[in-house]
């Protein structure tokens, strides 16, 4: 992502199979951007509680700067923020949270954002510094174009044939 930051790219995405460490990559890159305030934004609970467990062990950063959005965590004070995009698409949520409250946000299952409830939230409400996609799975069948969202940056990619063949 140093790259694609270093030539101006505000948003990218990462394409790697289930299993070949996606979190850990995202997790490594906020180490190395060190930002202000960081969101990470999933679809469900469980996902944000092993990636909470994750961020904690690569940033080495005290639990107390480590909090949760959920439907019963609003802990929005905290420099890194972990969401359900359920909880964070309320209004009263939302307004709560200025545009420019987070200068890097993290979409896990980034092929989701297609949706309206991503596209009104994530994309249209925010306005970080950078923006990461992860996901699997980027071909969406309702035609939705994820590369075009991530603005066709895609700094690493390993497919599940590729993951399978160099054992991964």
């Amino acid at each position: 992502m140093d790259f694609a930051r270093a030539q101006g790219a505000r948003k990218a995405i990462i394409i790697s199979a289930t299993g070949t460490g996606k979190t850990m990559l995202s997790a490594l890159d906020v180490r190395a951007v060190n930002p202000r305030r960081m969101l990470f934004v999933a679809h469900r609970e469980q996902i944000l509680d092993r990636t909470i467990a994750e961020y904690q062990r690569v940033l080495e950063a005290p639990a107390t700067e480590f909090g949760k959005l959920t439907g019963s965590h609003k802990q929005l004070d905290k420099r890194f923020v972990f969401a359900t995009i359920q909880t964070l698409s309320q209004d009263k949520v939302l307004a709560q949270l200025p545009a420019d409250a987070f200068d890097y946000i993290i979409i896990d299952e980034a092929h989701r954002s297609g949706a309206p409830t991503y596209q009104r939230v994530v994309m249209e409400h925010f306005k970080p510094t950078f923006m990461l996609g992860i996901t699997a799975t980027p071909e969406r069948t309702d035609g939705f174009n994820v590369f075009e969202l991530f603005d066709h940056n895609v700094p690493y990619e390993i497919r599940l044939q590729h993951a399978l063949e160099a054992e991964m």
